[in-house]
């Protein structure tokens, strides 16, 4: 079952980087609320349609960032 909410793990499953990447982007403020993000208690999860919507866009490359 596909669902709406997900969680960084399969986030970056979906758009195949790895989980450390989704946590750098939520660091650099690549990734906001905005973008589907919230947290509830200790556990980052995203709103699945709104993330995928911003991948789309183009405005993730997940080589940004790369070779700090």
């Amino acid at each position: 079952m596909d669902s709406d909410i997900i969680t960084v793990k399969e986030a970056a499953e979906r758009l195949h980087v790895a989980v450390n990447t989704i946590y750098n982007w939520i660091t650099d403020g690549r990734l906001t609320y905005e973008d589907g993000l919230f947290r509830v208690r200790r556990r980052t999860l995203f709103h699945w349609p709104t993330l995928k919507a911003r991948a789309l866009s183009g405005s993730l490359d997940p080589s940004h960032g790369e070779g700090r």
